[in-house]
């Protein structure tokens, strides 16, 4: 850390890892991660399309659940 308070990152770990002079810190659970600018939004984009695709998928998977378990499977007993 310099006088001014900023994390001073050593040149041939720039390199190393691909960093430019945009970064972006990011807080994951009980660390940070520092990841070029560019990356990261690219990263970032991907991962929110993945998601939503996911959800979607997830809330199918839901509905099918619920529809099945409204009909009742085979050799459900039920209390009369």
């Amino acid at each position: 850390m310099d006088a001014l308070g900023r994390v001073l990152i050593p040149e041939n770990m720039l390199k190393r890892c691909g960093l430019s002079k945009e970064v972006a810190i990011v807080g994951v659970e009980d660390h940070i991660e520092v990841w070029d600018r560019a990356r990261w939004e690219a990263f970032a984009e991907e991962q929110l399309a993945r998601h939503d695709e996911l959800a979607e998928k997830a809330m199918a998977l839901e509905r099918s659940s619920a529809a099945g378990q409204a009909a009742g499977a085979p050799g459900d007993v039920k209390n009369v």
